[in-house]
């Protein structure tokens, strides 16, 4: 006879609470204890990616974290239906303007730098960001991507403090990134703790 359905729902009911444990304990120490990273309590804080991704995951964030709402500067060079166009600083001239009232403001400054992962020149993103001088600069990504994939950026970038994922639902494994050595600042919007960061590995491991 076989294992009774008691003894399967046992035995599954410990894999899950094993694997949880594993995630929650990799979370927790890779990269010895730099996996996460939250937010300052003041200063610019720049997220580098594709603009009609990261702006729903920045505004998020801020609510939870309570330090912002929905003003989210986006600099970018597209027209894109998603981000309204108050919110949009498409100009050099209106970006000079808007630098002395971000670092005379109190608290936390969001800003997003349009500059989708997968584009090859990141000349213009670069000069964005020398002329921030963030207090943070964060990479928004699709949590499917390769790792490799967003390395690269955040090694042309001249380095990252934090990486924000979303997309996580259709990513084989939604931790990878975390193998990057890069500390994970939130997750679709969410700030990043070990647990939650264990707990999105469990859903999409039952999902599987």
């Amino acid at each position: 006879l076989g294992p009774s359905r008691k003894l399967r729902s046992h035995d599954a009911s410990r894999s899950f609470k094993r694997a949880n444990d594993e995630q929650t304990t990799r979370c927790a120490s890779h990269g010895q204890g730099s996996v996460l990273l939250s937010l300052p309590e003041s200063g610019v804080v720049v997220f580098i990616g594709d603009a009609e991704l990261a702006l729903p995951a920045v505004q998020a964030l801020g609510q939870r974290e309570n330090c912002w709402s929905s003003e989210v500067g986006v600099v970018t060079r597209r027209s894109l239906e998603s981000v309204p166009a108050w919110l949009s600083i498409d100009s050099d001239e209106d970006l000079q303007a808007r630098l002395p009232r971000w670092r005379r403001r109190a608290g936390v400054v969001p800003v997003i730098i349009d500059q989708p992962i997968d584009a090859p020149n990141i000349d213009a993103a670069l000069q964005i960001l020398d002329l921030i001088d963030p207090a943070q600069t964060r990479l928004v990504t699709e949590a499917w991507r390769l790792p490799e994939q967003a390395g690269r950026l955040a090694s042309r970038m001249g380095g990252i403090d934090a990486i924000d994922l979303v997309d996580t639902a259709d990513a084989i494994d939604p931790l990878g990134m975390i193998d990057l050595d890069i500390p994970i600042g939130s997750v679709e919007g969410r700030p990043a703790t070990a647990d939650l960061l264990a707990a999105v590995w469990l859903e999409r491991r039952r999902n599987a």
